[in-house]
């Protein structure tokens, strides 16, 4: 009988033939992608954590494909733990659950259990997709994290998939993506490096910039509709600067209360039709310029952001999201609080504004408020892109309230 906390908690060696066999066949005729593995390569044998960026849905595949036959744990989001027979699969590749935006020690404990059998633990330290294809922020957690285990540190650079699969997108879209291994930080640095300079080696070494990248790189996107999905991310007009009237048909914007008319080339870059049409270098700029505007509201003492939704939680079953009720939820420059029904009584619930890092979303959809008590996702009833607003504004209470940017 093997002792207690001894259990083998790497994945089989059968499942990972069979699993990076089948997404080699699926990479190979669904995705144009290099792979540079020099770096992953040069390691000795032992446990090491893989830090990707994360700019697509499609960067688990990706990760896979370029790790090739190596056993190999991903660190996964809980929401992916509300399908139960994606957990069974989850399951039998030895997955490790993690909360998002919260601590979760029994993850830390799994990860490092991983690391002691000389396994590779793979975690995306942004904690979700970039909606951009810019690096987002990363938690300073992630030191104690690399401290407490111990281990060399791999990054793997993946450019291209924001481009060929953004978040936003709701149609398919076509262009290569590149991937190369770089070592971070050897087992031997972690005791001569300072947290700040563990942080700075981590952030660096997968801050790619998409946008930037293309001026040079020049990846040819195909597609029908390469800016469909944009106007639920977008949502601000830089010209007349109305909310939520921007629509889409397929490689351009327009906005129904002005005008104002933008396409999107070949290389994702975006232009003005006309010379009155405004627009910006890419959906990046266009994004930051709509963070200011939301920000200039959030400063108003009298600020409210306010949405009727239906609720979704887990507090019926642990491995579902079920409906449980509708309301309305509410941000203020002091509280966020839902006011509606639960499992069909009223309630009024008050998260802890202060402890909300990000808001995991997906555009159009829903988002969600991270909680101790249990798992709330939110769905806007009366304006669905409003998620794109309620993700910014929280953002920039967060920033702020750590004083940066």
């Amino acid at each position: 009988m093997k002792k207690k906390g001894n259990e083998k908690v790497k994945p089989s060696i059968f499942w990972v033939i069979v699993l990076i066999t089948l997404i080699k066949i699926y990479v190979f005729f669904a995705m144009k992608v290099t792979f540079n593995r020099k770096a992953l390569k040069t390691k000795p044998k032992r446990g090491r954590i893989l830090i990707y960026n994360h700019y697509s849905n499609k960067d688990h595949f990706l990760t896979a494909a370029a790790i090739g036959y190596r056993r190999i744990n991903y660190v996964l989001s809980s929401y992916y733990y509300y399908n139960p027979k994606l957990v069974k699969f989850l399951n039998i590749i030895k997955a490790i659950k993690k909360e998002q935006f919260k601590p979760d020690l029994l993850a830390i404990r799994k990860i490092k259990k991983v690391i002691n059998q000389k396994g590779i633990v793979a975690i995306a330290p942004t904690g979700q997709v970039s909606i951009h294809g810019n690096s987002t922020y990363i938690s300073p957690a992630i030191i104690k994290l690399i401290r407490f285990c111990n281990a060399d540190v791999i990054g793997l650079q993946i450019r291209g998939s924001h481009l060929c699969y953004p978040k936003w997108r709701t149609s398919e879209r076509r262009c290569r993506i590149d991937t190369k291994f770089v070592t971070v930080i050897t087992k031997e640095e972690i005791p001569t490096l300072t947290d700040d300079e563990i942080y700075q080696r981590v952030s660096k070494s997968i801050d790619i910039r998409e946008y930037e990248d293309q001026k040079t790189m020049k990846r040819i996107i195909k597609g029908e509709g390469l800016m469909e999905g944009l106007e639920n991310v977008l949502v601000v007009c830089p010209k007349c600067h109305h909310k939520y009237t921007n629509v889409v048909d397929k490689h351009e914007m327009k906005c129904t209360h002005c005008g104002n008319h933008v396409r999107m080339d070949q290389y994702g870059f975006l232009h003005g039709v006309t010379d009155q049409d405004k627009s910006f270098f890419s959906e990046v700029e266009w994004y930051d310029y709509q963070k200011e505007f939301i920000r200039k509201a959030v400063h108003q003492p009298d600020f409210k952001l306010e949405n009727q939704v239906d609720l979704f939680s887990n507090i019926k079953s642990l491995t579902t999201l079920d409906y449980v009720g509708s309301g309305v939820i509410t941000l203020t420059n002091s509280e966020l609080y839902y006011e509606g029904t639960i499992a069909g009584e009223k309630v009024v619930k008050h998260f802890k504004l202060d402890l909300l890092t990000q808001l995991p979303f997906a555009p159009a959809s829903h988002f969600e408020v991270p909680d101790y008590d249990a798992s709330f996702k939110f769905v806007p009833t009366d304006n669905i892109k409003a998620v794109m607003e309620w993700v910014v504004a929280i953002d920039i209470m967060h920033e702020e309230r750590h004083g940066h940017k």
